[in-house]
């Protein structure tokens, strides 16, 4: 069973319409079970007992159980939005090395009550010119619009690179296909350091030296960039058609050229992936170039985000991922090695899932660097990490996983790389870039009004009451029923003191990839 960090800031009463989130996740999960854990859901309602809690495979909001009536656990919440995720998994992965179908554990769990919500905590800026390199935010009015144009340089000349080189365009995204970890407790550090390399490159090939990569602040400006919609920045414009059909034509060779050249390390860390053999990984690149056409959903006549995706990257998304006070709570669950889903939590599944299914395209899958808005969205998750950072050092808190946890997190390796001068970047551990200056940058503002709840009030040990399944596993698109009876005496006299809440745990397991 997938053990997770549980916290009370996941309660919430649902963003949106699930269905146009269904309809997209059943063209390519129509026969897979889903792994998810779901979400705390709270009620300070006197319910009548027993209490019913239905959830659904595939589902990515969760609702809130109040006024008496059976909750809808629609799993999950921490999945809000993740439509896209499976369509990367789809297209990362051999469909046979999944099992299908998934554990389902629930209960109900009498807890005091907190002050999540009552306040408000401010904290101060981050320090500033300490960095030789300053992320700016595209939005602000004052954004110096030249490093847009150098942005455009460097991309122009990666794209009329050959294939062979590992900076070209679509080199950089098979990189993310290749290694790229979601849905575990390296998905921050991984694109950190890719975008530090990514950065390094377009420096060299902008010709401009200072060159730092601009940050999307979407929670403040909330559709795409008017820039991008011009020929250099929009993965739709003849430019980057004519140099995706030159990769295409190559990409044989390349892919060839790639496998033949891979250490040791590297193939043990695809065989993680099931790419034990070229014939597997070659068939899967292949048809997502013979399939797709750099596309993107949004456009310069329909710019904005949709509803959904407006409240998964609002001010109140914000607030409630930056309240976790533990690194494996905001980003992500452990896992033994970062080619494996263990679990998310509310920065990937909440606003940056929200943003690759609002921005559409190429954006929905393990290709998404292909659309240039990629690195300027994933440098705004990377600053809201630096904000938590900050967050937790002024309250004295680590900002990475705990003593006990550290060792195992720092000593994984990402072997994908390469730099400014297209040598390969190898047998380098994360601990390697833990140091602030590795890559010299900071971000300008750093905080930009972003909030998080006050910590939780210690709580009383709560009575566990387990729960009756209506079945034991659920596959997507299904339906299963966990009864728990509660005795009402204890639930009102709970309420009465000092409005104890009603927890409900749903906890599900991932299908685990099979040898091919």
């Amino acid at each position: 069973m997938v053990e997770v960090d549980h916290h009370l800031q996941r309660i919430g009463g649902g963003l949106g319409n699930p269905r146009r989130r269904f309809a997209r996740l059943q063209a390519c999960a129509q026969d897979q079970g889903l792994t998810a854990v779901c979400d705390l859901l709270e009620t300070r309602s006197r319910s009548s007992l027993p209490v019913n809690v239905s959830f659904t495979a595939v589902a990515l909001l969760a609702g809130r159980h109040a006024d008496g009536k059976s909750a809808s656990v629609l799993v999950s919440q921490i999945y809000d939005f993740s439509a896209w995720i499976w369509r990367s998994i789809m297209n990362g992965m051999n469909r046979r090395r999944f099992i299908v179908g998934a554990g389902v554990a629930g209960t109900c769990v009498l807890l005091g009550s907190s002050s999540l919500f009552s306040m408000n905590q401010t904290l101060p800026a981050a320090r500033s010119g300490v960095a030789r390199f300053t992320r700016l935010d595209v939005s602000a009015q004052d954004f110096p619009v030249g490093i847009l144009q150098d942005y455009s340089n460097a991309i122009a000349t990666m794209l009329r690179l050959p294939p062979q080189d590992p900076r070209n365009w679509y080199r950089q995204a098979l990189v993310h296909l290749l290694d790229c970890p979601h849905i575990n407790w390296w998905f921050l550090p991984w694109h950190q350091i890719y975008l530090g390399w990514f950065e390094k490159i377009c420096r060299e090939l902008s010709g401009n030296s200072a060159f730092a990569l601009p940050y999307w602040n979407w929670t403040h400006v909330q559709r795409a960039p008017e820039e991008f919609f011009s020929a250099g920045l929009d993965p739709t414009s003849d430019m980057f058609q004519q140099y995706m059909y030159v990769f295409r034509d190559k990409l044989d060779e390349t892919l060839d050229g790639i496998w033949s050249g891979l250490s040791d390390r590297q193939r043990v860390l695809l065989g993680l992936r099931g790419y034990t053999e070229l014939e597997i990984l070659a068939p899967e690149v292949r048809l997502y170039f013979m399939q797709n056409n750099n596309s993107r959903d949004l456009s310069q006549a329909n710019p904005e985000f949709d509803d959904d995706s407006k409240q998964g990257t609002s001010a109140e998304s914000i607030h409630r991922v930056l309240a976790s006070r533990k690194f494996v709570g905001f980003g992500g669950q452990l896992a033994p090695h970062h080619s494996v889903f263990s679990g998310s939590d509310l920065l990937e599944s909440l606003p940056h899932n929200s943003v690759h299914a609002a921005v559409g395209g190429t954006m929905l899958s393990m290709f998404s660097p292909i659309d240039p808005l990629f690195y300027l969205h994933h440098a705004n998750v990377d600053r809201l990490w630096q904000v938590w950072t900050e967050m937790q050092t002024s309250e004295d808190l680590p900002g990475h996983p705990e003593p006990e946890q550290f060792e195992a997190w720092a000593g994984e390796y990402f072997e994908f790389f390469s730099d400014e001068h297209a040598a390969p970047v190898r047998d380098l551990p994360l601990q390697h870039y833990l140091q602030a200056d590795r890559f010299d940058y900071s971000y300008h503002p750093l905080i930009v009004g972003e909030t998080r709840p006050l910590p939780l009030a210690p709580v009383r040990s709560g009575t566990v009451y387990d729960s009756i399944l209506s079945a034991n596993s659920i596959g997507a698109g299904q339906t299963i029923d966990a009864q728990v009876d509660v005795p009402a005496a204890v639930l009102l006299d709970a309420l009465d003191r000092d409005g104890a809440s009603l927890l409900v745990d749903v906890r599900m397991e991932y299908p685990v990839p099979a040898s091919a």
